[in-house]
């Protein structure tokens, strides 16, 4: 089977001080027949000129400029100028894994019902320390459900079809600062969106970071997605998968902090649900809510107890 080219996506807006860092680990999982699309929002820091000396570098890297008009008009137009379907988001203080393409490439190849894909990811300090790493849901059901935790779904990691997105109406502008979070939950509604459970992204944390400087307006912004969002979950179809999932995380790195979040994202759900007058307490739930204990170990060892109790109801 023939690979299908991918188009990376890079919003540039003033971070000059990072951009060579992050093209050279993007291009490090890029393959010779995908491109590096860098859109420039009229940045203030680095001059068209310079940028032009970083496209010569390299045949597979477009750079776009245009006039500054924020972070969801860039996304939009980067979308236009992509030339495949297939798109990877990036952005210009992270870094990649070196298999982050060719794995999720391969993995839209085989799930064509799929619409996006994340991936676990580590997440770093400005001065570079290890501090932690997130693991994600896999199956597409508790993909979805784990959007209640935005943070699983990091924006970076995803790789996405642009006809799914773009059939959608693209980013939102008046979702941001959760834009992307607004866009998963509209793609999810039509199609599949699953994870990678390996580390593919390496995100850092630092001041300058979106979520940083617009934390008040996407904690508001945020919850009144979610609230509309935990309106359409299936409670029941989430708590049958789950056994089968947690077999699935026994074969997979960070076991039991997959199983730990599982839990933060019912424990999510309940509390979410009830705020807005729509859970119903099913024997499912019920049981569930007994266990419900996101730091604590015993909620996994008594899981497989809880799943007998349940199956002779």
């Amino acid at each position: 089977m023939k690979e299908q080219a991918c188009s990376v996506l890079l919003p540039l807006y003033n971070g000059s001080k990072f951009i060579n860092g992050s093209i050279k680990s993007i291009l490090e999982s890029m393959r010779e027949i995908d491109e590096l699309v860098l859109v420039n929002d009229g940045s203030e820091d680095i001059s068209k000129e310079e940028l032009r000396e970083i496209e010569k570098r390299d045949s597979r890297i477009k750079i776009i400029n245009k006039n500054h008009s924020g972070l969801v008009e860039t996304l939009n137009y980067g979308i236009r100028h992509c030339e495949n379907d297939l798109i990877a988001r990036a952005d210009i203080d992270d870094k990649y894994s070196s298999k982050r393409i060719s794995r999720q490439v391969q993995f839209m190849a085989t799930n064509p019902n799929c619409a996006a894909v994340f991936s676990d990811y580590q997440i770093l300090s400005a001065d570079g320390r290890d501090l932690g790493t997130i693991p994600t849901s896999i199956s597409p059901r508790l993909t979805r459900f784990s959007l209640l935790n935005p943070q699983r779904t990091p924006h970076p990691s995803v790789m996405f079809r642009k006809t799914a997105v773009t059939g959608l109406g693209g980013y939102r502008s008046e979702d941001f600062p959760a834009e992307d979070l607004s866009l998963w939950i509209n793609l999810s509604k039509s199609f599949k969106i699953a994870t990678i459970p390996e580390t593919l992204l390496f995100y850092t944390i630092h001041k300058a970071n979106i979520t940083s400087k617009h934390q008040e307006q996407m904690i508001k912004k945020t919850r009144f997605l979610l609230e509309e969002f935990v309106k359409t979950l299936s409670i029941d179809a989430i708590l049958d998968e789950a056994e089968e999932t947690f077999e699935v995380y026994n074969l997979t790195t960070q076991t039991i902090s997959r199983k730990i979040l599982f839990f933060r994202d019912l424990s999510k759900y309940l509390k979410m649900s009830q705020a807005v007058g729509v859970r119903k307490l099913t024997k499912h739930t019920g049981l569930f809510r007994q266990i419900i204990q996101p730091n604590s170990i015993l909620s996994i060892i008594q899981l497989k107890e809880m799943q007998k109790r349940r199956k002779s109801l």
